[in-house]
């Protein structure tokens, strides 16, 4: 990829070196670009792209940029949504993200309340845990809930897990 610089701004960008080719007349063989390049006439370097949300943005190329001493391709992230789309996408990720949250409680306390019906069935689960502490478990579970603010939700301690 090339670009034509005036005064040390890109004038023409993007182009190839058939462009440069169609418009310099070199009476004869043309130089290798990969060692001489007309006047005015500069190689850009690849860029990194910028990371990105596939879902609601791209990339888009603006123009070069002198990075360590070499024009660089420069990219940034662009909306393919409205403001409109991209409120009604976030509320969306927002509703499953409290709908997952939800099913996890809800299979959480499922989980324990079996285990709380087979103690109260004369079903001894485990010796070394109560049944309070099944009840206590399942009550704590009630009490949690979801906020978006702080995703890292802070689940009760199983009775279980010092089993393991």
């Amino acid at each position: 990829m090339f670009a034509r610089i005036k005064d040390n701004q890109i004038t023409e960008y993007p182009l190839t070196e058939w462009d440069i080719r169609q418009r310099i007349n070199f009476f004869g063989s043309a130089p290798n670009f990969d060692v001489l390049l007309p006047y005015d006439y500069i190689r850009v370097q690849e860029g990194s792209r910028p990371a990105f949300d596939v879902d609601t943005q791209e990339p888009s190329e603006t123009k070069p940029v002198i990075v360590d001493g070499k024009w660089t391709r420069n990219w940034v992230a662009v909306s393919k949504l409205t403001e409109q789309e991209l409120a009604a996408y976030n509320e969306k990720l927002a509703q499953e993200r409290v709908a997952a949250f939800e099913r996890e409680r809800q299979s959480r306390i499922d989980a324990a309340n079996e285990i709380i019906a087979r103690y109260n069935a004369g079903e001894v689960v485990y010796a070394s845990i109560s049944l309070q502490d099944w009840q206590d478990y399942a009550q704590a579970l009630q009490g949690v809930q979801y906020n978006e603010n702080d995703r890292l939700i802070e689940w009760p301690v199983d009775p279980a897990v010092f089993l393991l």
